[in-house]
């Protein structure tokens, strides 16, 4: 439930910028990744409740066909948040998050568009911590933390599919927890403690790894930039062992 997209599309055009004065390029990409992913998972990141006004210029035409396609499924709109820590490291691609919850408050629903992407989560948040996400973010590489079930769909995926599976994949846990309840998801202030909740434990999750793996900058990787990649890498990891990591 988070932009962090955003920075996995950043972080595959660095790497993909590489192509001449190899080592020096590399170790510039290398301190760029470490700089945002620094900045982005070094601490807390900062969700706020927002408005539309708070995005001057910002085109809302796909925000309001997705809550014409969410209304008639039973989602009511609940307001707009926004990561404002995201939108620090990004302030080109600040989105607002539009809110919603379905008829039970067992779903909730964020909907965001980037330049690259547009981008629907659904997610259910259980009273045990964890949490069930899916989502059209196809583009996202990362592992997601331990407390996270996460399927990806492809982004052209409509409303209703990303629905019918989010609610097949809800009734198979249920099936196979029995006394495991929901946290509902009824107002806008409720969703922001569900995203909160996920963005502590993606970031602590992010600094247990180190910020990155190589097999995920792999993942962003085109073919035949590997070895870019692996450079890239290799001195991420000396940015890393020399004390500026988060």
């Amino acid at each position: 439930m988070l932009l962090a997209l955003l920075c996995l599309l950043a972080i595959a055009a660095t790497i993909a910028w590489q192509r001449h004065r190899w080592h020096a390029q590399c170790r510039a990409a290398a301190a760029k990744i470490h700089g945002e992913l620094a900045a982005l998972y070094g601490g807390e990141q900062r969700l706020r409740v927002a408005s539309e006004a708070d995005f001057p210029g910002f085109d809302l035409t796909a925000h309001r066909q997705m809550r014409e396609a969410l209304g008639p499924l039973g989602f009511r709109h609940l307001g707009c948040l926004e990561n404002v820590t995201v939108g620090e490291v990004y302030p080109q691609n600040r989105s607002p998050m539009d809110v919603y919850a379905d008829e039970t408050g067992s779903i909730a629903a964020c909907f965001y568009r980037i330049p690259q992407a547009a981008v629907l989560d659904l997610g259910t948040t259980f009273v045990d911590g964890r949490q069930l996400l899916t989502n059209t973010a196809e583009s996202d590489k990362l592992t997601p933390p331990p407390t996270t079930a996460r399927e990806s769909l492809p982004g052209d995926s409509k409303p209703e599919a990303v629905l019918a599976r989010h609610r097949q994949r809800l009734e198979e846990r249920l099936r196979a927890e029995p006394t495991l309840a929901t946290v509902p998801a009824r107002s806008l202030e409720d969703v922001l403690e569900h995203c909160r909740r996920y963005a502590h434990d993606a970031g602590e999750h992010r600094r247990s790894l180190g910020l990155i793996t190589e097999a995920e900058l792999l993942r962003l990787t085109a073919p035949g930039q590997e070895p870019t990649t692996r450079l890239v890498f290799k001195y991420f990891r000396e940015r890393m062992s020399a004390g500026t990591g988060a």
